[in-house]
């Protein structure tokens, strides 16, 4: 379940971005430090998540 829902937003982000001229991971990140309290928390499925379409850059940074 976690490819397919990562990959899905993933995908609609990416167009969200482009739309905005927007650089998807830093646009991503932003957003997280903006609306999300905290750091994400470990562990991921980086397996699954890279199966996605999402690589570890993108999250990786924001975790505790």
């Amino acid at each position: 379940e976690e490819i397919g829902h990562v990959a899905t937003g993933r995908r609609w982000f990416a167009r969200f971005a482009a739309a905005r001229g927007l650089e998807p991971k830093a646009a991503w990140q932003a957003l997280v430090r903006r609306h999300f309290k905290g750091r994400l928390k470990p562990p991921f499925n980086a397996a699954a998540r890279g199966a996605a379409g999402l690589p570890p850059d993108f999250y990786e940074e924001l975790a505790a």
